[in-house]
């Protein structure tokens, strides 16, 4: 299915464009409502699949030498203080250059027609720091337990990934709906048809 992702959001994007307009009222909402509760389950999901991922990919460092983590280490450091560095370079910059849009003046915006949140269990930087520090110690777990912890673990990311690439669909969907109901796409479409290559 994920490989089939970028056909299926064409299609579904293309089919809201078109026909969002002709939808009841109740349903557009609906749409939107049900993105708004995938996007706080995804929030609460990801510090897992951080782990998992940093668990892993940490554990396959581990059996390097301390001298290759340790250079890993300052090759991030390095890179995240040059990417702040070029960030705020960047946007002194073009802090004069006019870049926003005019948005249409509504009254209101949609509604949904439901609003649940699930809760975030997990920041996001905790679960960084715990999938480093027991995948680096995972060196000194015993063979059973850390191949049945190995496996667990791949288990889990099988199924958190194929259960993203389920809901991608209709996340997307309910926020195209949103912003075709709200005026917004005609003016992303107009704003930025040069660079979206629409117009010349």
């Amino acid at each position: 299915m994920i490989k089939r992702m970028p056909i299926i959001l064409i299609l579904l994007i293309g089919f809201v464009l078109f026909f969002s307009r002709l939808m009841p009222l109740n349903l557009v909402q609906g749409l939107y409502a049900l993105s708004l509760s995938i996007k706080t389950l995804l929030i609460m999901l990801l510090p897992f699949l951080i782990f998992a991922l940093l668990y892993k990919a940490a554990r396959s460092l581990a059996q390097s030498a301390s001298a290759v983590i340790l250079l890993i280490f300052g090759g991030l450091i390095a890179s995240n203080a040059v990417a702040t560095f070029l960030s705020q370079f960047v946007g002194r910059m073009v802090y004069h250059v006019d870049l926003s849009m005019q948005l249409p003046q509504s009254a209101a915006g949609l509604t949904t027609l439901w609003l649940f949140e699930f809760p975030t269990l997990i920041p996001n930087p905790m679960a960084l720091m715990a999938g480093l520090l027991f995948g680096f110690a995972s060196r000194y777990f015993p063979d059973p337990w850390a191949n049945k912890l190995d496996g667990a673990i791949e288990k889990g990311i099988h199924h958190l990934l194929n259960g993203f690439a389920m809901l991608v669909p209709f996340f997307v969907t309910g926020f195209v709906a949103k912003m075709q109901a709200d005026g917004l796409l005609g003016v992303l479409f107009h704003n930025y048809a040069v660079i979206l290559g629409v117009e010349g």
